[in-house]
C-alpha cells in the first residue's frame, strides 16, 4: 500500500461465540462465510501454537478494499436484509458485530457515514459495532 498511499477499507459482519459448527450456523443463514473458525482450531501465522478461544463466522461487504466505507456497509446490508430474521435471532443467543477497519496514510481527517436507515437495520440486528482506524506512515503497508 506504500506505493499508491490509498486508503484500504474492510467491512464485515461476524457472529461469534456459538457453540454449534461452522456448518450449522452457514445452512441457517444460507451465505458461505467470507472466513470462519472453529474453537480449539489452531491459529494460523503466529510464532507460538495459540488456539482459538471462541467459533466466529465472518462475511465480508465483498467490495473493493478501496471504496469507502458507505458501499461497503450499503453492500453488506443489501447481502443480509433477506436474510435479516434469522441473523437476528443467531445474534440474540450468540454475539454479532459489525467490524469497520480503515487503513489509511491520509494526513487529514477519515470520515464516514453511515444513514439513519441503514444504521437503525444494525440497530435492529442487535450488533455491536467495533471500528478500527490505522494512520500509517510512508514505511507500513
Amino acid at each position: 500500500m506504500a506505493e499508491n498511499k490509498k486508503t484500504e477499507t474492510k467491512v464485515y459482519l461476524k457472529i461469534h461465540d456459538f457453540d454449534c459448527s461452522i456448518e450449522e450456523i452457514t445452512a441457517l443463514i444460507g451465505i458461505e462465510p467470507s472466513k470462519a473458525g472453529q474453537k480449539g482450531d489452531l491459529l494460523p501465522k503466529r510464532n507460538i501454537e495459540l488456539h482459538r478461544k471462541f467459533s466466529s463466522w465472518v462475511l465480508e461487504s465483498g467490495v473493493d478494499i478501496h471504496a469507502s466505507v458507505d458501499e461497503h456497509v450499503d453492500a453488506l446490508i443489501n447481502t443480509i436484509t433477506p436474510r435479516i430474521k434469522i441473523l437476528k435471532n443467531l445474534i440474540a443467543t450468540y454475539n454479532g458485530e459489525l467490524t469497520i477497519v480503515v487503513y489509511t496514510h491520509s494526513e487529514y481527517n477519515i470520515g464516514m457515514y453511515i444513514d439513519k436507515v441503514k444504521l437503525g437495520i444494525l440497530l435492529d440486528l442487535g450488533v455491536s459495532l467495533d471500528i478500527d482506524i490505522y494512520f500509517l506512515n510512508d514505511t507500513e503497508s
